[in-house]
């Protein structure tokens, strides 16, 4: 879609692509996400650093292969150049039952020292900050469930766009693209959404334990 976008000269901005591929272009895409990557070498830096894993395995969904594969090769990338090393690697669907008896074998042969779990995001975080708890709020009083990333990736998306759309001149595509890149700074649910001169937005990424059935995020 992002390339057939660009070829028609379509304004995107897109809340929850993560894909590598799109990093760093000059282009009409802008994304309010992190890139897959990051989120592999922030999870490889926390388990070295943070936990003194050495040698883990991973498991990752196979529905969403790509999103997967990019998490795998970056967490493996910056596992090495810390001192660890990757045990094994196991794939499931999550459509299909968990291959429970498989995971455990592989703990056992590899020796592995902890288990890197890639799936599907999560509901129900923990938000810190009035303004993001007052979020939280008014979403589950409109819609009674706790949002998940995608609605606060969302909810960003269209402040974003209301506020470029507000301040620009007119509405063509590279009006809008230079407006949203002079104006850089938005307001995030819980902290300012910074887009660098490609489009890509700087996102600070958090830690969760899960404590009694919930995610509590660990500073």
């Amino acid at each position: 879609m992002i390339p057939y976008a660009n070829e028609k000269g379509i304004f995107v901005i897109s809340p929850t692509v993560s894909d590598d591929s799109y990093n760093a272009h000059d282009d009409l895409f802008f994304r309010v996400n992190a890139s897959s990557s990051e989120y592999g070498t922030y999870l490889a830096q926390r388990a070295v650093q943070g936990f003194g894993v050495k040698r883990p395995m991973l498991v990752g969904d196979e529905r969403n292969a790509r999103y997967k594969d990019i998490i795998f090769d970056s967490f493996k990338r910056e596992l090495v150049s810390l001192g660890g090393n990757v045990a094994k690697s196991v794939s499931f669907y999550s459509n299909l039952p968990l291959p429970t008896d498989e995971i455990i074998d592989g703990i056992t042969e590899s020796s592995a020292d902890a288990v890197v779990l890639v799936t599907a995001s999560i509901s129900d975080m923990e938000y810190s900050g009035d303004s993001a708890r007052s979020f939280l709020n008014d979403y589950r009083a409109a819609y009674g469930v706790a949002p998940s990333f995608t609605a606060v990736f969302g909810w960003e998306t269209a402040s974003i766009l209301r506020r470029v759309f507000a301040s620009a001149a007119n509405a063509d595509p590279v009006t809008l693209k230079k407006e949203l890149l002079n104006i850089g700074t938005f307001d995030g649910v819980e902290e300012p959404i910074v887009f660098d001169r490609s489009g890509d937005a700087s996102r600070t990424l958090f830690l969760y334990t899960i404590d009694h059935g919930r995610f509590k995020r660990l500073e």
